[in-house]
């Protein structure tokens, strides 16, 4: 999961914000898919692609220079990434080209609003995505209306991870005399926890170093539904237009996240953080974080203590059942506009961005895993940490999956009713039944109010 966009004062509850899809104000009004694309180009002779996604961190100038000296006929267009700047565009029926999206919550509610054009003729005839290059990552792009992994190809990971495995700090360990996780064998989520609690520090009655940080982003939500993955079972009907919280399996992974807040060793509910890891974690102030392959590039290799040597290690997601799963909660990357005026121009730059020179740019500080296997040589593997964090990944690949998300509720709505439904549970006030019964009953209005938009 590409958090680039994630600043180092942002907390975990304003990110939530920004994580949910951004144009569901807009998504409803079917004139939309009528009105014009984006702005002619400005300079004689030459076709403008818009694109947006976040400056720097998802698209650098380096890259844009790099495409536009191999497409002399082609002008980037980059648009800062924003949710308020995104709904309006889509409003006003002049969304970007190409447009950034969480491919694997997100990307079956775009395509339900048929609001993404169907690229599948063109993947089929690259030279970047097909012949097996593509990993199956990419199936996250794939949805035929009612399951995703299957049916048309909507577009592809800019960069991914396997989201929900373990980064831990070594010398956190090491000042607690606490063997690291294994690199090939999963921990149980309960032996998770307990480790959590053996590498939690309090002072004052206030967290001085937290065992364990879960709750970055829409990782509450994706662990639960990656929990009853690893037991066979399904938070969501088989046509995904009801959810249920109130099954044993769906209980007892809320369960888990209760113990969690209730045990005090990171941030919840009941300790909100300052920050969601980026700054506590380099700082030597949080022992593990569950964050993806990404973490790496963007928090790690930059700083100056954790980004050289070998003080951190990378371990397996945890498991709760029988099932070895390890899911893709993020995806982040492009579909093209059903408004794209110049769709050849915009191909060629999901092209570059998302599988060719420019993915292989991307990815080479380790700020995410590329979607094609040609590019997997551009990870880097000098440090001691990062060949180790590679391998860790290479040993994972064989379980990963495509998890289910519901298109017809947004990750955003549905993050919000777990916090409004299992905190009192949390905090005592009412009971785990109550509380899984009333999330049951919000996300299914979701539901229904998003099957209602899409028709």
């Amino acid at each position: 999961m590409d958090i680039t966009t994630l600043q180092s004062n942002m907390t975990r509850r304003s990110f939530l914000g920004k994580s949910t899809l951004a144009v569901a104000t807009a998504l409803g009004a079917g004139s939309l898919l009528d009105a014009c694309g984006s702005p002619a180009s400005s300079t004689p002779g030459k076709t403008t692609v818009s694109i947006m996604l976040f400056p720097t961190s998802e698209l650098s100038q380096a890259e844009i220079n790099a495409f536009e000296a191999a497409n002399p006929n082609i002008v980037v267009n980059l648009i800062p990434y924003d949710t308020t700047k995104l709904s309006a565009m889509y409003a006003a029926g002049s969304p970007p080209d190409l447009v950034r999206v969480t491919g694997a919550t997100d990307l079956p509610g775009i395509v339900a609003r048929g609001l993404a054009v169907d690229l599948t003729e063109r993947f089929n005839s690259s030279s970047v995505f097909n012949n097996g290059n593509l990993l199956p990552v990419g199936d996250v792009y794939r949805w035929d209306g009612k399951a995703q992994g299957q049916g048309p190809r909507y577009g592809a990971p800019i960069d991914w991870s396997l989201d929900l495995m373990l980064w831990y700090n070594k010398t956190l360990f090491d000042q607690r005399n606490i063997p690291y996780p294994s690199a090939t064998t999963p921990m149980t989520y309960d032996e998770l926890l307990t480790l959590a609690k053996k590498l939690t520090v309090v002072e004052g009655g206030k967290l001085k170093t937290l065992g364990l940080n879960t709750f970055i982003g829409t990782f509450w939500y994706a662990h639960v539904v990656q929990m009853l993955a690893q037991r066979g079972t399904s938070l969501f009907s088989s046509d995904l237009s009801k959810a249920d919280f109130t099954t044993p399996d769906a209980m007892a992974a809320l369960q888990w996240f209760v113990d969690l807040a209730q045990a005090h060793v990171g941030d919840t509910p009941l300790d909100p953080q300052a920050d969601w890891g980026n700054n506590s974690f380099p700082a030597n102030r949080l022992a593990i974080m569950c964050a993806g392959y990404w973490f790496g590039g963007h928090i790690i290799q930059p700083d100056p203590v954790l980004g050289v040597g070998d003080k951190v290690g990378f371990a397996p997601a945890p498991q709760f059942g029988t099932s070895h799963v390890d899911g893709v909660a993020g995806a982040t990357g492009l579909y093209m506009a059903t408004q794209c005026k110049h769709q050849d121009e915009a191909w060629k730059l999901l092209e570059f961005v998302c599988g060719g020179k420019g993915s292989a740019m991307h990815v080479a500080d380790g700020s995410g895993l590329p979607s094609v296997k040609s590019n997997f040589s551009d990870l880097p593997s000098t440090q001691p940490w990062q060949a180790q964090a590679l391998q860790a990944v290479n040993n994972e690949l064989p379980y990963e999956s495509v998890l289910k998300f519901t298109p017809y509720a947004t990750t955003g709505a549905i993050i919000n009713a777990m916090e409004q439904s299992i905190t009192p549970v949390m905090q005592k006030k009412i009971s785990l039944q109550q509380g899984a019964e009333n999330l049951t009953n919000s996300v299914n209005l979701l539901i229904s109010q998003g099957q209602s938009v899409i028709g």
